[in-house]
């Protein structure tokens, strides 16, 4: 009986607790919240973690393609400099082996060609619309007057 009785004091001291919490808080203004939320993790080059701002601003289809591209280059340009180092490593611990020899030389071309293909990739996207590569919102800014 006394267990049960601790037990009900301590729900009933809980539930006390919790209402004196929730009347506080009910006190205060809170900001109407955005429909949809906000982003689980930043995006890059998106400086608000808040998705109406996202969507209320300029541009934002534009904005994402942006950061898109620009994260996909980054990472393939990154992938292939590390690929460039791995083939030269074993291109240096070869010993006189032509077979990693030449497999060195296949990985360091291949790395090279997949770098020149991302930035051609990008130049021709910066050649479409510069909307696309930059972070220039209106075209009338490329244009010197």
């Amino acid at each position: 009986m006394n267990k049960m009785l601790r037990l009900i004091s301590f729900i009933f001291l809980v539930g006390v607790a919790l209402t004196a919490a929730l009347s506080v808080s009910a006190g205060a203004p809170t900001p109407t919240p955005c429909p949809w939320g906000i982003f689980e993790m930043p995006l890059p080059g998106i400086d608000s973690p808040d998705i109406c701002k996202f969507v209320e601003g300029d541009t934002p289809t534009i904005t994402l393609i942006q950061s898109i591209v620009k994260f996909i280059t980054a990472v393939i340009v990154a992938v292939g400099l590390i690929s460039v180092i791995v083939g030269g490593f074993i291109y240096m611990t070869a010993g006189g082996s032509a077979e990693r020899v030449g497999l060195a030389k296949t990985v360091i071309i291949s790395a090279l060609l997949g770098i020149v293909l991302a930035l051609t990739s990008w130049l021709i996207l910066n050649t479409i619309s510069p909307k696309f590569t930059s972070d220039v919102k209106d075209l009338k800014e490329l244009i010197p007057q």
